[in-house]
């Protein structure tokens, strides 16, 4: 009697002792797996900023807002009230849905650092190349570089400085050109502007969101474990 229980006790060691070998193997495996850390610095440092289904949500309340603007009053002063309120909610989830995913992330930086990336030296480049770009639209172009257009076009190209962001170059290209060219009187190029923003910010967001997670492999298999 004594021997038969000591053999069942035995039987859950050896099937352990046998799964060893296994789980070392995959062990090596996920370390030897080749990582990007150039990348992965620049997600972890950009965590908040690559969170980009924010983004998204603001780039759909903007395209409800527009429409719900034109009505009349205090129609469209309520539903701006309703969207700013829905905004609100879907940052505050989509915060939770991110931390649950990835973790908590404690901001080391000051809030407002650049946040297109790049060293001290590309930001200087990029700062005196916005402002010779400016002085030539004024002079040559005759472009107010004042407008909301030019002002898009100067931010989008801010966030490009960080090659793995290329995705916003497309959209500063847009609007520096729709100010440069001027194919349309202003009040008509100022509303393609309008419409064109929620898309550029829905798309970009998205563009940021699979730049997280794909750089941040195995984050959601531990948000299932």
């Amino acid at each position: 009697m004594h021997g038969a229980d000591l053999r069942s006790a035995e039987a859950p060691l050896f099937r352990i002792q046998s799964c060893i070998p296994s789980l070392v193997y995959d062990i090596n495996r996920f370390m030897n797996t080749h990582i990007d850390s150039a990348r992965l610095r620049f997600t972890t440092s950009n965590f908040l900023g690559l969170q980009g289904l924010r983004q998204v949500a603001l780039g759909i309340m903007l395209l409800a807002a527009i429409p719900a603007l034109a009505l009349k009053s205090p129609w469209n002063l309520w539903l701006f009230v309703v969207l700013m309120v829905l905004l609100g909610i879907s940052w505050w989830r989509i915060g939770i849905y991110y931390e649950r995913r990835f973790g908590h992330v404690e901001i080391r930086k000051p809030l407002w650092a650049w946040p297109g990336g790049g060293s001290l030296l590309e930001r200087s480049l990029f700062g005196a190349a916005v402002i010779l770009l400016s002085v030539v639209a004024v002079k040559i172009f005759k472009v107010n570089i004042l407008s909301p257009g030019w002002g898009l076009g100067v931010m989008f190209a801010g966030w490009t400085l960080e090659k793995r962001r290329w995705y916003y170059q497309p959209f500063a290209a847009v609007f520096f050109l729709l100010e440069i060219v001027k194919f349309a009187p202003d009040e008509k190029r100022l509303m393609i502007e309008v419409w064109l923003v929620p898309f550029a910010f829905i798309i970009t967001g998205i563009a940021d969101h699979l730049l997280l997670i794909r750089s941040l492999p195995g984050a959601s298999s531990n948000d299932n474990a």
